[in-house]
């Protein structure tokens, strides 16, 4: 059984241990072989699994480097990035990745990650409002939005981000943005 497999299964603390896990053995690797082909990818994949975004990055950078660049080290890298709050970057790494990689499936998980993301982001920012802390809320919320942006403008055919854009876009009192979504 692999991370994934139980993250599948819905058995979260097993899914993290054997993350952990894995993070140990590569890392080992590592010090056995430091050339090792794949390793450093995989290692950020894992940190990028725990959310441990700036060093999965560091290692993406890394694998990238030493075994060539592949679309799913952007991909992933961008979408470390974006969680980091940094839009730009994260946008071109995955724009970069797309170029390598056209197919409709790399597209595809990578728009449903970014869905994920801005789901998260703005549910962070509804507690952290109730909490008391609106300017962080709000900043989210906002945050929310335009990787929700990002997301349709990789697939303008996802009529659920279209409709979560204008919802959150009226909680949000923002006519102008609802206004933008509404009718895609």
């Amino acid at each position: 059984m692999d991370a994934a497999d139980e993250m599948g299964k819905n058995n979260t603390e097993k899914a993290l241990a054997l993350n952990n896990q894995a993070i140990a053995k590569f890392r080992e690797t590592l010090k056995i072989d430091s050339n090792h082909h794949g390793a450093r990818s995989a290692l950020a994949h894992s940190l990028y699994i725990d959310k441990k975004f700036a060093e999965a990055i560091d290692w993406f950078k890394q694998a990238n480097t030493k075994d060539g660049i592949m679309a799913v080290n952007l991909r992933e890298s961008g979408l470390c990035n974006i969680n980091l709050g940094q839009l730009k970057i994260g946008r071109s790494e995955i724009e970069d990745a797309f170029k390598r990689d056209t197919s409709k499936e790399m597209r595809s998980i990578t728009v449903d990650d970014l869905f994920d993301i801005g789901n998260l982001a703005f549910n962070y920012g509804r507690t952290y409002t109730k909490e008391g802390d609106n300017q962080k809320g709000l900043d989210y919320q906002h945050f929310a939005v335009a990787v929700l942006e990002m997301a349709f403008d990789f697939d303008n055919t996802r009529k659920d981000i279209t409709k979560t854009i204008v919802d959150y876009a009226d909680e949000l009192k923002d006519k102008l943005l609802a206004d933008k979504y509404r009718n895609r």
